[in-house]
């Protein structure tokens, strides 16, 4: 735009060019210059607002020019994943479906409440799209979460990416996240996902489900229903089966490794003020990290134990103490389930030695990793649904479409024994309530 006004007033002086003349040139080179600056922003607007689904794709080509050279006057969340499976990131599709949904959640809000203050981007960067991103950040271990605030003109993006703004990708909750951007960015995305109440019923009804099963299992021709429910409890074999687990899982190598002269834990930061009490991304653990593991499973052994020792009554005595034995065994099967899930967290985060599948028989293995075929019973066909439920769930739709394919086309085929079951499930309660 000033070279055009400069050449213009070059003829103008020269006497080529009458005033109208400089007018027209001015007005349509100043037109030139916005149409092409609008387009440009037309087009970053499109990298940046236009994922697939939701969140932006960025390459090698243009994360360095959109991300670490291009002013904004916007934060940016950042989502490094890795989604070949040769990398062996399980951990990597679940939390970037949890980050998809986030910016879903965002790209629902009207265009107006997208703008000013509550403008911000959502963006995922894979291994094998941007090696160069992965390699100037010396990452070790993905998924990795960044949400980067504005940059003003002529600055540049500082890598490796300071890790103050580093959000920790392993504990992700969408509430938590919501609250994070909330407090540190002003950034308000008000509610969550669509839906979530039919997902609290369909998972009251896959719990019902479940429920089905274990009546068949636990019924027996010598008196089954609750009483035999309570007989498993105290069997045996279902412990010694949960003790086996936990050493296979324990000795494996799945999780850790244990180094010589091992520190504390490391400081992180600008100024060094934020304590890593687990080392992401390898196989060694630090001293206070191996007592967090060690607190944990004792904590979920200790609490399943519990659990079986009150939700199984005294003998004589099933209906003493109702009401507080089912608060306490509650609170003893949520502390078990928290601690199994903190386990979890850190065995997504580490670098494993071997897949935790490795650790179970053959048998076991082979007919969890099938696939649900026309012959497939319902235990199979629950636990195909239930995983889709916790880790593929979308929309209440998706569950729904999954539900009719593995459970009610299969229902159908025997509507008479299916009603049977029901039934002899209902007396099954009614009878474990009353205590018989």
């Amino acid at each position: 735009e000033m070279a055009s006004l400069l050449l213009a007033l070059r003829y103008a002086s020269a006497g080529k060019l009458g005033l109208f003349s400089v007018i027209i040139l001015l007005l349509t080179s100043t037109q030139l210059s916005s149409a092409g600056s609008e387009k440009s922003d037309r087009k970053l607007n499109r990298i940046w607002k236009r994922g697939l689904p939701y969140a932006a794709e960025l390459h090698s080509g243009n994360y360095t020019s959109h991300v670490v050279t291009s002013p904004r006057e916007f934060p940016i969340a950042i989502f490094f994943t890795a989604r070949s499976p040769k990398y062996g990131c399980t951990g990597c599709p679940i939390f970037e479906q949890k980050f998809q949904e986030v910016a879903q959640s965002y790209m629902a809000l009207p265009e107006n409440k997208r703008r000013g203050k509550n403008e911000m981007a959502f963006v995922t960067v894979a291994i094998d799209d941007a090696m160069n991103a992965f390699q100037n950040n010396q990452f070790t271990h993905v998924p990795r979460l960044y949400v980067l605030p504005p940059m003003p003109e002529g600055a540049r993006l500082k890598e490796p990416i300071d890790p103050l703004y580093e959000f920790d990708v392993n504990t992700f909750e969408t509430k938590k996240f919501l609250q994070y951007l909330k407090d540190r960015h002003q950034i308000v995305i008000p509610g969550s996902l669509k839906g979530e109440s039919w997902r609290l019923v369909a998972g009251a009804a896959l719990a019902l489900l479940w429920g089905l099963v274990a009546h068949r299992v636990t019924r027996g021709p010598g008196g089954g229903g609750a009483r035999a429910a309570r007989g498993f409890l105290r069997s045996p074999r279902l412990w010694l089966g949960v003790s086996l687990a936990c050493y296979a899982f324990g000795v494996s190598g799945s999780v850790y490794c244990v180094i010589r002269n091992p520190p504390k834990y490391i400081s992180q930061g600008v100024n060094f003020d934020r304590l890593e009490l687990v080392s992401g991304g390898g196989r060694d653990q630090y001293v206070y990290e191996g007592l967090l593991v060690g607190a944990a499973a004792v904590a979920a052994g200790l609490a399943l134990a519990a659990f079986a020792a009150v939700a199984v009554p005294p003998r004589g005595g099933a209906k003493r103490w109702l009401v507080p034995r089912a608060v306490a065994a509650a609170v003893c099967l949520a502390v078990a389930i928290y601690s199994a899930q903190f386990l979890y967290t850190l065995y997504v985060k580490k670098t494993r030695w071997y897949s935790l599948g490795n650790t179970l028989p053959e048998g076991v293995k082979k007919w969890l990793g099938d696939s649900v075929k026309k012959g497939s019973g319902w235990a199979k066909r629950l636990l195909r649904l239930s995983e889709y439920f916790l880790f593929e769930y979308k929309d209440t739709a998706g569950l729904w479409k999954k539900t009719k394919v593995l459970v009610v086309g299969y229902a159908l085929r025997w509507p008479w024994a299916v009603a049977a079951d029901l039934g002899a499930l209902a007396r099954w309660l009614a009878a474990a309530a009353a205590g018989k």
